[in-house]
């Protein structure tokens, strides 16, 4: 039986290998390899880490909390927050949920939106799992 090759089956790069859709099609999220594969273990227990030169902090003047980098910073907002100041490099992602869904007990679909935007946020670097 033939198929389609995708990103995560090139390579063992990245944590997470999502399944979307009906089609089972894969989508890996890339990261530095560091010699070990993570590309078949599920995204919950991942351990998800804010990358190396970024910090999260509040911002007074912004008043908001604000995820800085060399270049620049990102304004986010108060979900995003709330879901990067359990990324700590020790807590996998299904910990972080479990987390949250007591501190915000009775959100529909917030379990989906935590995953949502830590795969989205690896996407775009800000960060990394250990």
């Amino acid at each position: 039986m033939s198929r389609s090759m995708t990103v995560g089956d090139a390579s063992p790069v990245g944590c997470a290998v999502r399944t979307t859709g009906p089609s089972n099609s894969a989508v890996a999220y890339a990261a530095p390899y560091d010699g070990v594969s993570r590309v078949n273990q599920p995204i919950h227990s991942c351990v998800p880490r804010i990358r190396r030169g970024f910090r999260l902090q509040y911002e007074p003047v912004q008043q908001c909390h604000v995820l800085l980098y060399p270049e620049g910073m990102i304004k986010l907002n108060d979900s995003a927050a709330q879901i990067l100041q359990f990324v700590d490099g020790v807590r996998d992602v299904a910990s972080i949920i479990s987390a949250l869904l007591e501190q915000f007990p009775g959100v529909p679909g917030i379990d989906e939106d935590i995953l949502a935007f830590i795969e989205v946020a690896h996407a775009q670097f800000w960060i990394e799992f250990a």
